[in-house]
């Protein structure tokens, strides 16, 4: 998912981790009991009781222009070859923790991560740094030894650049081997398809792809298998806007404004769960279908409306709401938004709640005050496999205060781009030694203005996060940044 149309991550997550130094085939199985089950052995997995065994990342062509930093490739001309690559170096870490956050601080120890790198003359960008550069990040910011590299990350060649790591395709559960069945459609975006392909190629023993058909969108943000109400088995749920997509795919129409009927709706939960080894398959929210001028445009996919999982007998679902007391303000441009947006937003949220309550859910609603692709429900879930307990990777964002504004950590970040920025246009004017040590000190106060971000404060995080605790559910904060990306989730696959 995306407001501006950025390179981002892949990552794929698998299901199921036996023990931390074991990483084969077989720690895929076994799967849960009671999950449905295809013809040929195949079984469905919902993704809250996956265990976060591995995750593949896809990171960013070496090309030198990020969001928010200034623009250097034209600096590699004419500046010495030993400042132009340490340069490179700190905008590519920081572009990578602004882009995910701390996310690899925050994995499980027993996670594995598997990398896929722009391929060189095959990626717009690439410059064949990449591997280099990510384990230069992996060393100076992560801590990590040459040794737990080795262990944990694999790095491999990608055919294009990645937009969106989540909407690449939707990881189903697992085949009779064990393998991790990924559904894909080949006509998703940015050759993401292809994508999916190299990594089933490079790793056979682990991936296999279920090819779906033109007419199915794969966008695997507005879908996710989750429990059934009765947390007895697995269901199929999809957004609204594969809704849209079916019907412009089959019949050319319109991709908003349509009014579908329930017959409509219906046909397209039948294709999937045909697609998808006859699994139960729902829709929410109808309503915004039933009635296209309910709808809201801002919030196009499931993982911003919803997040299903259980921690016990009850199986939660949480909603995000605007009824709270906290200033309603888009934390990367400071805009504060005004009432008939948040009432546009709250109805489509106040909706997706109704149905899934009716569907038999316990909904939690989660306060929330920012822009919905930085909705609390775009997080990780997962089971820790040594503890059994249900577990979240909870993003926390920094704030943009009314009061104290100098303190504020979005406000320190803000002040750090520009001071950046101008540093940069100094240091391009006369590439003086005083100039680069200037520019490389901005980069140091960046990095700490985020690391003051991650630690400061924030009400509004710990509201969301108590609500989650009190549910049962084992919260890890992960620091992120307001960069016009989506959440957590946007950026695992798993």
């Amino acid at each position: 998912m995306t407001v501006n149309r950025l390179r981002v991550i892949l990552i794929l997550t698998a299901f199921v981790f036996i023990a931390p130094d074991l990483f084969s085939r077989e720690s895929l199985s076994p799967v849960p009991p009671g999950m449905p089950r295809g013809n040929s052995g195949e079984t469905v997995v919902p993704e809250s009781l996956r265990n976060l065994s591995f995750i593949v990342l896809g990171i960013w062509p070496d090309n030198g222009e990020y969001y928010f930093l200034p623009p250097i490739k034209d600096a590699k001309k004419a500046a010495s070859e030993a400042e132009y690559r340490a340069l490179d170096e700190q905008f590519y870490r920081l572009n990578f923790e602004l882009s995910h956050g701390n996310i690899l601080k925050m994995i499980p120890e027993y996670t594995r991560v598997f990398i896929a790198v722009p391929e060189n003359g095959k990626v717009k960008g690439a410059s064949g740094r990449e591997e280099e550069l990510m384990r230069g990040y992996l060393k100076s910011r992560c801590g990590w030894s040459e040794e737990r590299i080795k262990k944990r990350i694999n790095f491999f060649k990608a055919p294009s650049d990645l937009v969106w790591a989540q909407d690449t395709s939707e990881p189903i559960g697992v085949d009779k081997d064990g393998k991790i069945i990924i559904a894909a459609d080949p006509d998703n975006y940015n050759d993401s398809f292809g994508i999916v392909k190299a990594m089933a190629k490079a790793y056979p023993e682990y991936f296999t792809i279920l090819k779906l058909g033109n007419s199915l969108s794969s966008e695997g943000g507005d879908m996710e298998v989750v429990l059934t109400p009765d947390n007895k088995s697995a269901m199929f749920l999809t957004g609204r806007n594969r809704v849209n997509h079916y019907f412009f795919r089959t019949k050319g129409y319109p991709l908003k404004g349509i009014a579908f009927s329930q017959d409509m709706i219906d046909d397209v939960k039948q294709a999937y769960s045909d697609a998808l080894f006859g699994i139960k398959t729902a829709v929410v929210p109808e309503e915004m279908l039933l009635s296209p001028e309910l709808a809201a445009d801002e919030i196009f996919h499931l993982d911003m409306s919803v997040v299903i999982m259980s921690a016990g007998k009850k199986v939660d679902a949480f909603v995000p709401t605007y009824d709270n007391p906290w200033k309603k303000r888009d934390l990367v441009s400071g805009e504060v938004f005004a009432p008939s947006v948040i009432k546009g937003w709250q109805v489509e949220y106040d909706a997706i709640a109704g149905e899934l309550g009716r569907m038999g859910y316990n909904v939690l609603r989660v306060p929330f005050a920012d822009h919905p692709v930085r909705s609390p429900a775009n997080l990780v879930k997962y089971r820790d496999p040594q503890t059994g307990k249900s577990c979240v990777l909870l993003g926390k964002y920094p704030f943009l205060a009314d009061d104290n504004a100098d303190t504020a950590p979005q406000a320190k970040m803000n002040d750090s781009f520009g001071a950046l920025n101008d540093a940069e246009k100094q240091w391009e004017q006369s590439y003086s030694t005083g100039a680069y040590d200037y520019l490389m000190q901005c980069v140091d106060n960046l990095w700490a203005a985020m690391d003051y971000s991650a630690s400061a404060k924030n009400s509004l995080y710990e509201k969301q996060k108590a609500i989650f605790e009190k549910a049962g559910y084992e919260v890890t904060t992960v620091a992120e940044y307001p960069w016009g990306a989506g959440g957590i989730h946007c950026d695992l696959q798993f």
